[in-house]
């Protein structure tokens, strides 16, 4: 006997939709993660000087009436003899290294990066231009629209098969 049992009675349609939202939240957390990775794997270190550090607040959307701030880092580094500057924070697409989009944790990565202050900066070689500055490893944040998605897909698989059982007639 499972430890916890639930039954999902979704039409043939809904279940479609769950397979399909199931569907895109897997494959941006995939996406997240792949970008992640591309761009961690070939990086090249080197010291970066801090030229700016605070918090910007974004206003968070129509759907949202609340504010999400963002820590804005810009730093120089060189590469090869050429200087460039970024404000990059996080590898890939995503923005999951900073923790969040609470002013306070916004605030505690500035504070991490004080003006004029010297850290480690990620650099693309094949692209000097593109760098970042937090190097987090495997961002567990992205893990959750692909787990969400997962879920919903194979809830959604489910629930299609099982009704396509129904539909067809006893011998």
């Amino acid at each position: 006997m499972p430890l916890v049992s639930f039954r999902l009675n979704l039409s043939r349609s809904e279940a479609v939709v769950f397979v399909l939202v199931g569907l895109l939240f897997t494959s941006a957390g995939g996406y997240l993660l792949y970008t992640e990775h591309q761009a961690t794997a070939r990086a090249d270190r080197v010291e970066a000087t801090i030229v700016s550090s605070y918090v910007v607040e974004r206003n968070a959307g129509l759907a949202d009436s609340g504010s999400h701030f963002a820590p804005r880092i810009e730093y120089r580094y060189a590469y090869e003899g050429t200087t460039y500057t970024s404000s990059t924070l996080c590898p890939g697409s995503g923005t999951g290294c900073t923790g969040g989009n609470t002013l306070e944790s916004a605030r505690q990565t500035v504070a991490q990066y004080p003006n004029g202050s010297t850290t480690a900066a990620y650099v693309d070689p094949a692209d000097p231009s593109q760098a970042y500055l937090i190097a987090p490893g495997v961002t567990l944040a992205y893990f959750v629209p692909l787990g969400m998605g997962l879920v919903v897909l194979l809830l959604g698989v489910r629930s299609y098969v099982r009704q396509g059982r129904r539909a067809v007639p006893p011998r």
